[in-house]
């Protein structure tokens, strides 16, 4: 026997809340007439479909219908009824379609339907939520991450109070958490405009006026020296001694990486993704065309130009499938072991046997692997990889983009600034100076003439 769905306090927000079929439904302020009748009309829509929405598929479209005491067409979005005109005619149909496809197109979102002034900050919070998921993904460089610490209190702030009601005191407010908890100053800056994007995106779905956006524009970002938040330094190139101190502590595939990523200039995320299938070998100098990477979503193109020395460093990782990714892993894994093996003192007789933990009494002695290696290495993956290397090497730890950096350097210096930018992929030169560092030198020497 199944029990009854209950009315039931969301605490963050102050709001009453049900739950169907593992969907939450906002009903309105915890306790109130309004929301006691939502909840009553939700129930018994839900109880009158007789079976679980989780068993509705979720491309099923809502019916077109007869409302029989009036006889008019009606359609149900998101529990409220929508009349259509007389059932059966041309004018209720068109309606009809007019309707759904404006419903398909805001992704069925929960607050289709809703009049501006009646949605809460929660509602807002949780449609925008579920359009960054679909738009941006779930990976682990997804921007859907870097929303939820922000949405987070934002709900907790202001969860339940009209989302019309957010201007600029509570905008500050928001910041001032974030500067309370001693974070840098252009993290704050970053999740401020993520703020405004929320806005921005409401007033583009006819959620909230545009003037809420408009006013939280005029809001300075922080200043450096005007604020008590922390200031971070610049990334820096890193040194060619700090790159040769580290190598010989990485698997020989993290190794490959790194060589090859100190003379291709690419950046991390990009080199963890090679496959054979990308590369065009037609010309002494290869060209790699990357699919996916940072500004594939503006419509831009990205080639890797791969000359002589590093088409030697990754020719021996072009053997696998065309399909399959050319720095893995599971390879560096089982070629740092085969190294190990290779160098071992110690007769097979004795100690561990190849792949086996030590044989103690009565004990398990299977392989225990605490996590299989994945497909290909991560933007995190690979610099957790060089941070450990760095520890045992003893030295200050580096981070994979520092490379880029020095990669942009050293092209700027010797080729000029616009052979920097086609290099490093940018399509404007304001950018590339970020990671080529002025040629120190060049103003040395003036000085020394002139000065």
């Amino acid at each position: 026997m199944s029990t009854q769905p209950s009315y039931r306090l969301h605490k963050a927000s102050g709001q009453a809340v049900v739950t169907l079929a593992g969907k939450t439904i906002y009903l309105g302020k915890f306790d109130s007439p309004a929301s006691r009748k939502q909840y009553s009309r939700v129930l018994a829509d839900f109880k009158k479909s007789n079976k679980l929405v989780a068993n509705v598929p979720k491309s099923k479209i809502p019916s077109y219908r007869l409302h029989k005491s009036s006889g008019q067409a009606l359609v149900t979005l998101n529990y409220r009824d929508y009349y259509l005109g007389v059932h059966g005619s041309p004018e209720s149909k068109q309606e009809y379609d007019r309707l759904i496809a404006e419903y398909l197109s805001c992704q069925r979102s929960n607050t289709f339907g809703v009049v501006p002034s009646e949605i809460s900050l929660n509602e807002l919070l949780v449609a925008f939520q579920e359009h960054t998921r679909s738009y941006y993904g779930v990976g682990a460089e997804s921007e859907w991450h870097r929303f939820k610490p922000l949405v987070k209190r934002m709900r907790e702030l202001y969860g339940a109070d009209p989302a019309t009601k957010f201007g600029a005191v509570q905008y500050k407010t928001v910041r001032q958490y974030l500067l309370d908890q001693t974070l840098s100053r252009t993290y704050i800056n970053s999740q401020m405009k993520r703020v405004r994007r929320i806005f921005r995106w409401g007033a583009a779905e006819e959620l909230v006026p545009p003037s809420i956006q408009q006013l939280l524009s005029l809001i300075a970002p922080l200043k450096q020296g005007r604020s008590t938040a922390r200031e971070t330094e610049p990334i820096k190139p890193v040194t060619q001694a700090a790159i040769d101190a580290t190598l010989p502590y990485l698997n020989p595939v993290v190794q490959a990486m790194v060589k090859f990523q100190a003379l291709v200039g690419c950046r991390p995320g990009e080199v963890c993704l090679i496959m054979p299938s990308m590369v065009d070998r037609s010309a002494d100098v290869w060209e790699i065309h990357i699919e996916k990477h940072k500004t594939q979503w503006r419509g831009k193109k990205r080639t890797l130009y791969v000359g002589p020395k590093a088409q030697e460093i990754l020719q021996p990782f072009l053997q696998c499938d065309a399909d399959s990714y050319c720095f893995s892993p599971a390879e560096g894994v089982r070629l740092a072991n085969a190294l190990r093996h290779a160098a071992r003192t110690t007769p097979l007789s004795h100690g561990n046997r190849p792949g086996h933990r030590s044989e103690k009494k009565g004990g398990d002695t299977t392989p225990k692997i605490a996590r299989l290696p994945g497909a290909c290495y991560s933007n995190a993956s690979y610099g957790k990889a060089i941070a450990r290397a760095c520890k045992k090497a003893g030295i200050e730890s580096w981070a994979p983009n520092r490379i880029r950096h020095t990669v942009g350097t050293k092209v700027r210096k010797e080729f000029g600034l616009e052979a920097a930018s086609v290099i490093l992929g940018h399509s404007e030169m304001n950018v590339t100076q970020v990671y080529a560092e002025a040629d120190r030198s060049k103003a040395i020497s003036i000085v020394r003439q002139t000065g």
